[in-house]
């Protein structure tokens, strides 16, 4: 073999090498995304839904009376329950895909809804598994 025809030979098999890399990402990338597709499609039939207009804001109640959010928004200006009433409408469009300068996760379920004109905060959960 000459010279020549060693070069091209090693030419071709570093080529051939990096498309092998190559298609061996593509197709990891490939795998990873059938991977999160199943999980989604699995979490999906069991309930866990991110819907855009399906959530539902209620306020806790003590004694089956006035809860103590309606009391406190009764003691705020217009402007301020303006500011409060513009998140919790995000939060009911957005339900748990509502993130940070909105929300706050505070760990084990418990979420803070952050009213940043006045900084006030509204602690809240999030009931997945209720219909």
């Amino acid at each position: 073999m000459d010279t020549v025809n060693q070069l091209s030979y090693c030419a071709r098999g570093t080529k051939s090498k990096v498309q092998q890399k190559r298609n061996f990402l593509i197709l990891i990338g490939h795998i990873l995304l059938f991977i999160v597709l199943y999980y989604i499609v699995l979490l999906y039939k069991r309930g866990f839904k991110v819907s855009m207009n399906n959530w539902q804001v209620e306020y806790w109640h003590f004694d089956g009376k006035t809860s103590s959010i309606e009391l406190f928004f009764n003691q705020l200006t217009d402007e301020q329950f303006k500011s409060i009433a513009k998140e919790l409408r995000l939060l009911e469009l957005c339900g748990n895909a509502l993130k940070l300068p909105h929300s706050k996760s505070l760990g084990k379920g418990l979420f803070e809804l952050r009213e940043r004109k006045f900084g006030y905060r509204i602690y809240y959960i999030l009931d997945l598994f209720r219909n």
